[in-house]
Parts: structure tokens; sequence; C-alpha cells
């Protein structure tokens, strides 16, 4: 299956009603999911690549992260603060 789109929103749009009629159900370390094996896809516009159609927070997990690194800590006692729900 080939898909192309102006953005990865524009592609999932498409993509979630193939999913949610033709995609497998499998279960993965962040729970149930569906997927669609073999499926390629091209954006025309490439800065278009950050999806804006759901917001989980992460650029406060991704700075945590990169606090994390910069620091050179080896430790889950700072990380552990910036993704909460994630047992370590």
């Amino acid at each position: 299956m080939y898909l192309c789109g102006e953005g990865i929103d524009e592609i999932l749009i498409e993509l979630y009603p193939i999913l949610l009629a033709e995609g497998g159900a499998n279960v993965g370390t962040r729970g149930k999911m569906r997927e669609k094996i073999g499926v390629s896809f091209r954006m025309t516009n490439p800065r278009a690549r950050i999806s804006r159609s759901q917001d989980r927070g992460k650029p406060f997990s991704a700075l945590g992260e990169l606090l994390w690194y910069l620091g050179g800590l080896n430790t889950l006692e700072f990380i552990k603060e910036y993704i909460p729900g994630v047992l370590f």
C-alpha cells in the first residue's frame, strides 16, 4: 500500500479508516493497537512531518530527556519526573 500527502496529518487521516477496516490487532508495550504491514508513504512537504493532531505533552518530556543527557546522568530519579505513567 502506498499513500501520498502533503504532510503526516494528511497521510494519517487517510490511513486511520484503513487501519480500522483492515489493520491487524496487536499488543505492544503501550497496550493494544492496530497495525498494517507493508505501508509506505511520501510527504510532498517534508517540513510537515510533525503531527499536530494530538497533544501528548511530548515537548516537556523531550526537554527533560535532553537535560538528562546533557547532565551526564545515568539514574532514573531525574528522568522519571518528566515521563509520568512509565514504570521503571
